[in-house]
């Protein structure tokens, strides 16, 4: 099951007078059982950043849900996750993202 938190974030791009941006993260399943609700959980942003594992490379489903947010026009961001890992690769996996976002 999807689970979401929110924060504000200060950012002079904010159209707000008090200059402050909501932001809604939306913490989706990776598993490709869970497309329908991954497809409605991209439906309600406007954009979304994408975790990359660094230990684990690109992966499948997050292949699947970097295609979906690109099918629905979302702009995306991509980050990487566990580069602190001993076994992490962040170079190559980077690497990787950055030919995926070419």
């Amino acid at each position: 099951k999807a689970s979401a938190a929110s924060m504000l974030y200060k950012h002079p791009s904010a159209t707000n007078d008090q200059g402050w941006i909501l932001l809604n993260m939306v913490d989706t399943p990776g598993h490709a059982d869970f497309g329908v609700e991954v497809s409605k959980s991209l439906a309600s942003i406007e954009g979304a950043v994408l975790l990359f594992d660094s230990v684990q490379g690109v992966q499948a489903q997050t292949l699947s849900v970097y295609d979906k947010a690109r099918a629905l026009g979302k702009q995306i961001l991509p980050a990487l996750t566990k580069i602190d890992i001993p076994s992490a690769r962040p170079l190559e996996v980077a690497l990787a993202v950055s030919d995926l976002f070419a």
